[in-house]
């Protein structure tokens, strides 16, 4: 798995080999898809935003993901942490395949989720193949209007100048 920086949304990507990182053998892939997002929270949060060695640093419940991240990044910088904890529990998953995108896009949208919405993939080496996706397309664009595509060259801009 990996994190792109700055191009997290893109029709294909070439990463950066320093942001990889193997998949423990005792996690589902389901369980490592929270890792860059927990990891990288915290990391801004904590790191980019300028927290220094000996400061103090408050963690609203501790036992969830974001929160032990931020606490082993706070102790490992040398800060004093003090936390708040609710109940130790597993987060739910919903996960969806495919052909159920617009749901997972609903579901999320309706806000009863709590972390990743992805599609479910093989944790063997898969090598990209083009995929077909059957669309409605239901943009309009008045043919007397000038319209400006920023990016317009980009896997999005091109299918929507098509």
């Amino acid at each position: 798995m990996d994190m792109v920086a700055a191009k997290s949304l893109a029709t294909t990507v070439t990463a950066d080999p320093g942001f990889f990182w193997e998949v423990p053998e005792k996690c589902s892939t389901e369980e490592a898809a929270t890792f860059p997002v927990v990891y990288g929270t915290s990391y801004y949060a904590l790191v980019v935003r300028g927290l220094k060695s000996g400061e103090s640093l408050l963690v609203h419940a501790g036992t969830g993901g974001v929160g032990w991240v931020s606490i082993a990044i706070a102790l490992h910088m040398g800060c004093t942490v003090f936390t708040t904890s609710d109940a130790v529990k597993s987060l739910p998953n919903t996960v969806y395949n495919e052909n159920q995108v617009e749901q997972a896009l609903r579901y999320m949208a309706s806000g009863k989720h709590i972390g990743k919405i992805r599609e479910e993939e093989s944790r063997t080496t898969q090598h990209p193949a083009v995929k077909t996706v059957s669309a409605i397309p239901r943009t309009y664009m008045d043919p007397e209007k000038t319209y400006v595509l920023v990016g317009g060259l980009g896997g999005f801009g091109l299918e929507l100048a098509n």
